[in-house]
């Protein structure tokens, strides 16, 4: 799944490069070259880094939620004060000692991408906190939104967003 997102991907870069660079010596060559530098113009900013992750710093991330259990059937449950781990400055909690143990081996495997931020808000170079009843499961990341629209609009082109929040952040 991951290596045909990265096609998609690919080939969308290529359908607006190839035909740009072969109309270099026609007529219509400062209008194809115009056009494509308006689209790049349009790209948004990037986020000033003074954002981290948006559980940086808190006391404890995603509400309570365990991370772990966002990826499994279950859905998202709410975490346990016996089952605790500090990570990245602030104290995640799970629902059992058997999830606790998988996120302490990898954390990168489950915490969301983007450090929580919806990535609907990013591509338009926005900060905007995912919550916890709102989040999207692809290709085993997690990426968390900032309401039910934007959970929508990302599921419309998930590549796209991906795509976008990454140049902005």
């Amino acid at each position: 799944m991951k290596r045909e997102r990265v096609m998609k991907t690919t080939q969308k870069i290529w359908a607006v490069l190839i035909p740009a660079a072969l109309m270099i010596g026609s007529p219509l060559a400062v209008a194809q070259v115009h056009d494509f530098e308006t689209i790049q113009l349009e790209q948004p900013e990037k986020v000033e880094k003074q954002s981290l992750a948006s559980w940086h710093g808190k006391k404890v991330a995603l509400r309570g939620r365990d991370v772990v259990s966002f990826s499994q059937d279950s859905g998202p449950v709410k975490g346990s004060k016996k089952f605790v781990v500090e990570w990245d400055n602030t104290q995640w909690r799970f629902s059992s000692e058997a999830n606790r143990d998988a996120f302490k081996i990898n954390p990168e495997k489950y915490i969301p991408e983007f450090g929580g931020w919806c990535p609907v808000a990013l591509s338009q170079g926005e900060l905007k906190v995912g919550r916890t009843n709102q989040f999207t499961r692809i290709e085993d990341k997690l990426y968390m939104n900032f309401n039910k629209r934007a959970r929508e609009r990302f599921a419309t082109n998930p590549d796209d967003y991906i795509l976008k929040a990454q140049v902005a952040w």
